[in-house]
């Protein structure tokens, strides 16, 4: 489960929480991480055009970018 919360850090766009199927709280996970990054960078309510995000983990700060369509 991918719970996307309000950045707690300043310069961060969200805060992740990755939570695994016994309940345990998960630093990161790549696949999931993609996911809520193209999500997030394709969502209109955040102007549809982002082409880069910093989202805050349990394991740090994870950059991501849009390569490509």
């Amino acid at each position: 489960l991918m719970a996307i919360h309000d950045p707690l850090v300043p310069g961060t766009d969200a805060y992740l929480r990755i939570l695994n199927t016994d309940g345990s709280e998960s630093g990161a996970c790549g696949n999931g991480t993609r996911c809520v990054a193209w999500a997030m960078i394709a969502d209109p309510a955040m102007g549809g055009s982002l082409e880069r995000l910093t989202l805050q983990t349990k394991a740090g700060l994870l950059p991501a970018w849009r390569v490509s369509d």
